[in-house]
C-alpha cells in the first residue's frame, strides 16, 4: 500500500506519473490553455495573422506574461534544434510539473506541522500525488496551473520569512512579493485569493513596516514585468486588467458562455471530481476550514471561492488553483473525524473501493490525450 512506502518513493512515483502524463496528455483541457497562450504566441512568431486570434485579442484584455513565456521557449527549444511543436509543448508541461511538484511538496513538510495525526499527514501526500486529477492539471501549461505554483510558491517564502525573519527588508519577502504578483498576470481571479491573504496580513500576521516595503517592493516589480509584457503582446500601453474586467463583467461577455445560480460549484464539483470519493473528500474539507478558521490558506480559499459563487459563468477549472489547500483541509478534516468517531469495518471496505476507482481512473486520465484531435494532429 501507498501508506507504507517512504516520503521519498512517494515524490519519486509522484515524479514518474506527471513524466508520463506530460507526454500522454496532448492538446488542451479548455480552449483557453491554446487559444489564448499557445497562439499568442505564434502570432508574436509571425505565423499567424492578427486577424486569425479570438475576439480577446483586439478587446487586449489577456494578459501577456505566459504568450511571451511560451514565445520565448520556441525560440530556446529551436535554437536547440527542436522543431517539433508537439515536443515543445511537451518541455512545457513538463517544466510545469516539476515546478508544481517542487513547490506543493515544500508546502507539505511546512503543513504537516499544523496536523496532529501523523497518519493524517500522509494521505494528505498521497492525495495530492495520487487523487487521479492532480499529474494530469500538474502539468498543464494553463493560466490555473502556472498562477497557482506562482501564488502559492510565493505565500511559502513569505510564511517562512515572516516566521524567521523578524522585522526586516529581506530578499525572500521581495521574491515572495514577486511570485504573487506573477500570479496575477497568470491569471486575473488569482487576486480574490490574495485580497484574503491581505486580511490575514493585517489581522493575523502583522508583518512589519520593513516587511510590508518589501513585499510591496516585489509586488510593484511583478507589475512592471507584467505591463512590459502585455506591451509586447499588444504593441500598446494597455491596462489588460481593466479591460478584462469591463468586457467580461461590465459588458457582461462571460455571462455569454453560460451562467449558473450562486450554489452551482457546490454541487458540480462532487460530481466533476469523482464520487464517492470527491463526496468524502469535500466533506472532510469543509470540516477542516471549520476547524481552522485562522489559517492563512482559510483566508485564501474562502474569498476564492465565494468571489467564484458571485460571479454568474462558472467552469469547475476556475477551482483548480486551489488543489493543494484542499487535500490539506481534506486531511485536517480527516483527522477531526477519527479523532471523534470510531473507523468502522465497512468504512474501511468502502474507503479500499475509493481507491481502487481511483487508481483505474488514475491511469485513464494520465494516458489519454486532453483533447483527442490534437493525436490526430501529432500522426498527421
Amino acid at each position: 500500500m501507498l501508506s507504507n512506502i517512504s516520503d521519498r518513493s512517494l515524490l519519486i512515483l509522484g515524479a514518474v506519473l506527471c513524466f508520463i502524463a506530460a507526454w500522454c496528455t496532448i492538446g488542451y483541457h479548455h480552449p483557453d490553455e491554446h487559444f489564448q497562450i499557445w497562439e499568442f504566441a505564434n502570432y508574436k512568431l509571425g505565423q499567424i495573422p492578427a486577424s486569425a486570434l479570438p475576439w480577446e485579442f483586439p478587446a487586449q484584455m489577456r494578459p501577456g506574461l505566459q504568450p511571451f513565456l511560451a514565445y520565448c521557449s520556441v525560440l530556446f527549444t529551436r535554437a536547440a534544434g527542436i522543431e517539433n511543436p508537439f515536443v515543445q509543448v511537451f518541455l512545457m508541461r513538463a517544466l510545469c510539473g516539476v515546478a508544481a511538484l517542487f513547490v506543493y511538496w515544500k508546502w507539505l513538510a511546512w503543513l504537516e506541522r499544523d496536523l496532529k495525526n501523523p497518519e493524517a499527514a500522509r494521505w494528505m501526500r498521497i492525495g495530492l500525488l495520487f487523487f487521479w486529477l492532480m499529474p494530469y492539471l500538474n502539468v498543464r501549461f494553463s493560466s490555473e496551473n502556472t498562477s497557482a505554483i506562482c501564488f502559492f510558491g510565493g505565500l511559502l517564502l513569505l510564511l517562512q520569512a515572516l516566521e524567521n525573519q523578524k522585522n526586516r527588508f529581506s530578499w525572500q519577502i521581495i521574491m515572495a512579493g514577486l511570485l504573487l504578483g506573477l500570479s496575477f498576470f497568470f491569471r486575473y481571479q488569482i487576486a480574490f485569493a490574495g485580497i484574503g491573504l491581505g486580511a490575514w496580513l493585517l489581522f493575523k500576521g502583522r508583518p512589519t513596516i520593513p516587511q510590508w516595503a518589501a513585499l510591496a517592493t516585489g509586488v510593484l516589480l511583478a507589475f512592471v514585468i507584467g505591463f512590459i509584457t502585455d506591451y509586447w503582446l499588444y504593441n500598446a500601453w494597455v491596462f489588460a486588467p481593466y479591460n478584462y474586467f469591463f468586457s467580461n463583467i461590465m459588458e457582461g461577455k462571460a455571462a455569454n458562455f453560460g451562467v449558473s445560480p450562486f450554489w452551482w460549484y457546490f454541487t458540480e464539483m462532487p460530481i466533476a471530481l469523482l464520487p464517492p470519493l470527491s463526496l468524502v473528500l469535500l466533506c472532510f474539507c469543509a470540516l477542516g476550514i471549520w476547524q481552522k478558521p485562522w489559517h492563512v490558506l482559510s483566508w485564501c480559499v474562502v474569498p476564492f471561492v465565494l468571489a467564484h459563487s458571485l460571479v454568474a459563468h462558472k467552469e469547475v477549472r476556475f477551482l483548480f488553483p486551489m488543489v493543494m489547500p484542499f487535500f490539506f483541509f481534506a486531511a485536517a478534516g480527516w483527522e477531526v473525524f477519527k479523532g471523534k468517531f470510531w473507523v468502522k469495518p465497512w468504512m474501511t471496505k468502502a474507503f479500499g473501493f475509493c481507491l481502487g476507482l481511483n487508481i483505474i481512473v488514475l491511469i485513464f486520465r494520465i494516458l489519454i490525450p486532453a483533447k483527442e484531435i490534437a493525436a490526430y494532429s501529432k500522426f498527421l
